[in-house]
């Protein structure tokens, strides 16, 4: 036998077994390996990493990450005969109609129900059921509920931020999923862990400037003034003066973060932050300091405000009634719209732009929260007399409530811009000087005259504190573009103690019903309300 046959003879042998085996993996032993294939499976699978809590001041957790089970199911593997399926349906509150539909979809994975508690998720897996899986799973929980939950938002059913602070800060709290290389049975059961692939990192906690017990006095604040006014909203904000710190802020309407089906309602604006409005009289005291820091007025000099009324060309400026001769302290403690009109008159109005501009007005106050609004603030060079008149006594322009409460922070600060800060900070706010010191102190003595019993907002009186404010009555726009004469916004800011200030609180409700509408009567009180609990907390005696 030759060479060559002895070769034939070896490749056609090795070809025949490798025939014969093929024959016996794919036809004889098919359903043998399948089975062994579908009992032990690598996948690849994603760990989720645990997003960080956002805590108060004090450490206090507003919004935690809870264990949680959703339930899903392979439809081409479901037993849909199984005699347990009625008590499923039952436990997950699904019809047998909806099931039906997801039972006859062609995939091999779909979702039951997400994110139900770990108890339903025990009773679930004791009905083995073929084809239904338990997948563990994460939910964020509000503790303090509606109370701030314009501030911190909420997060999808995937644990993804979708507003507020959730949102701006999604990916720090986010963290960093992992991936790693398991074995699992046919039940999707992982059997063991085959390799680590990426270690998961946990989100970073945040800790807010928010002092809790402030946010509750505020929100009690702000639902006693809806019930006594029937407004259509309500809102404040409280900043620490020295270092710039939101310690409360809150809006009516609210919702539920906890609950789902409220966050599409109209309470979902955190209103403080991102409306805007014309902030009336509470603007005189710009209007009043930058006449004194140019010099176009003095002290202790007087305004004719008779006889009620001026007219610069086609606009009527009107007081409720005349006031005659007023001072400049005088001007700001009754309100005058005709004396700051005359005042602002006086001012060259490139140096009255400045003054708002650099208080913050038409620009966005960088608080870190998501579609905070930069509010109105038109360039000198559009401005005619009868827009700076308006400008000086708060209408031709719109300012958000946290836009005027910092501003009135740097009035309390000795003139100076601090920054606004949303998260608890050691970090020494030294802020921007805006007005010299003495403006500022002249501006504050001046605003504490607001709140004599023959001034615009006695209300706002705290006993043992002197406090310094203004107060603001805004006519609300009409559909026609002109304004109402029947609804209004009532706007109180200011700060105490005077002589020390903590902190500054700006308050705004709108369109109060009920026959009172007037910053002194509707806003100031809750200003005083708020601002003596936050003054007389245990840890602030001491600063008065």
């Amino acid at each position: 036998m030759s060479r060559y046959t002895l070769v034939t003879i070896f490749l056609l042998g090795f070809a025949l077994i490798i025939l014969a085996r093929s024959w016996q993996l794919q036809i004889t032993d098919y359903k043998f390996f399948q089975k062994q294939g579908e009992d032990r499976q690598l996948r690849i699978i994603t760990t989720k990493s645990v997003r960080g809590a956002i805590k108060d001041r004090s450490g206090y957790p507003l919004a935690v990450t809870t264990n949680m089970v959703s339930v899903w199911m392979n439809p081409k593997k479901l037993d849909k005969k199984h005699h347990n399926l009625t008590r499923l349906l039952k436990s997950l509150k699904i019809s047998k109609k909806k099931f039906a539909k997801m039972a006859n979809k062609k995939t091999r994975f779909i979702y039951l129900k997400r994110q139900i508690s770990p108890k339903v998720g025990v009773f679930i897996k004791s009905l083995k059921i073929t084809g239904v899986h338990l997948q563990k799973e994460k939910k964020r929980y509000y503790s303090a509920g509606s109370l701030v939950s314009q501030i911190i938002g909420f997060t999808n059913v995937d644990n993804k931020g979708q507003e507020g602070l959730e949102l701006f800060y999604d990916s720090l709290l986010q963290g960093k999923d992992g991936k790693r290389k398991v074995l699992k049975n046919r039940a999707g059961e992982i059997i063991e862990t085959v390799q680590q692939i990426d270690q998961e990192v946990e989100g970073i906690d945040l800790t807010l400037s928010i002092d809790k017990d402030m946010q509750f006095f505020a929100y009690q604040s702000l639902r006693k003034v809806m019930k006594n006014t029937q407004a259509d909203s309500a809102s404040l904000v409280i900043l620490n003066v020295k270092n710039g710190e939101v310690v409360a802020m809150a809006s009516m309407p609210t919702y539920n973060p906890n609950n789902p089906k409220q966050r599409s309602s109209h309470g979902l604006r955190n209103r403080v932050i991102t409306d805007v409005i014309e902030p009336g009289s509470v603007m005189k005291i710009f209007t009043m300091a930058v006449a004194l820091l140019t010099k176009k007025v003095q002290v202790n000099q007087t305004v004719d405000t008779s006889p009620g009324y001026i007219t610069i060309g086609d606009r009527t400026v009107t007081d409720v009634h005349s006031m005659g001769l007023l001072t400049m302290s005088d001007v700001i403690k009754k309100s005058s719209n005709v004396g700051i009109s005359k005042i602002a008159l006086k001012v060259q109005d490139k140096h009255m732009w400045r003054i708002l501009y650099d208080f913050g007005f038409g620009l966005p106050p960088a608080s870190g929260f998501p579609g905070e609004s930069s509010g109105v603030l038109r360039h000198y060079k559009q401005w005619d007399n009868a827009m700076k008149v308006s400008l000086s006594y708060g209408y031709s322009m719109s300012a958000s409530l946290l836009q005027i409460a910092r501003a009135y922070g740097a009035i309390a600060s000795g003139g100076v811009l601090k920054k606004i800060s949303l998260l608890r900070t050691k970090k020494i706010n030294t802020g921007k000087r805006v007005l010299p010191k003495k403006i500022a102190r002249i501006i504050t003595k001046m605003l504490t005259r607001v709140t004599e019993q023959d001034g615009t907002a006695p209300q706002a009186v705290i006993d043992g504190v002197v406090v310094a404010g203004k107060t603001g009555t805004v006519k609300k726009t009409s559909s026609d573009g002109g304004y109402t004469d029947d609804k209004y916004i009532s706007l109180f800011a200011g700060f105490a103690p005077a002589d020390n200030p903590q902190y500054v609180c700006a308050v705004m409700v709108d369109n109060p019903k009920g026959g009172r509408f007037y910053g002194g009567s509707v806003a100031a009180p809750v200003f005083a309300e708020i601002m003596k609990k936050a003054l007389f907390m245990p840890q602030n005696i001491n600063k008065l």
